[in-house]
C-alpha cells in the first residue's frame, strides 16, 4: 500500500474505535418521579390484664412471618383454647400504615369451636 493512505486509514480506524467505545458506555437512567417517604410503622395498643388471668396464646397464623397477605387473602389466627368470640372480635382492628392509620375494612368469623379467628 502506499504511505499516503497509512494516515487515512488510521483517521477511519480511530473513529470508528471512539464510536464504539462511546456507545458502550451504559447511560444511568434518569428517575421520573420523586421519592416517597415509607409509611410510619404501626402502632400498638396493649391492654393490661389482671394477675390472676392467664392470656391465650397465638399458635398459629396465616400468612406466616415473612409470607406476603395477597389482595382479599385470609388472615387467620388460631389460639390454643376457644375464645370469647363477640369480645375477641371486637377487639381486632387491622390498620393500613398511613399518617394517619387507616383502618382496614373486613369481616371476622370464627371455626374450630372458637379457636380459629379468619378475617376476609
Amino acid at each position: 500500500m502506499h504511505s499516503k493512505l497509512w494516515p487515512f486509514i488510521l483517521f477511519i480506524l480511530g473513529v470508528m474505535l471512539a464510536g464504539c467505545a462511546a456507545s458502550a458506555v451504559a447511560q444511568s437512567p434518569t428517575p421520573d418521579a420523586a421519592p416517597t417517604n415509607p409509611p410510619p410503622p404501626p402502632q400498638l395498643q396493649f391492654t393490661p390484664v389482671p394477675d390472676d388471668v392467664v392470656s391465650p396464646v397465638v399458635i398459629q397464623r396465616v400468612p406466616r412471618r415473612g409470607e406476603e397477605l395477597p389482595a382479599g387473602g385470609v388472615i387467620e389466627l388460631v389460639f390454643d383454647r376457644a375464645m370469647d368470640e363477640s369480645a375477641t372480635a371486637s377487639a381486632f382492628s387491622l390498620q393500613q400504615a398511613a399518617e394517619p392509620p387507616q383502618p382496614v375494612s373486613g369481616r371476622v368469623t370464627w371455626a374450630d369451636g372458637g379457636r380459629t379467628l379468619r378475617f376476609t
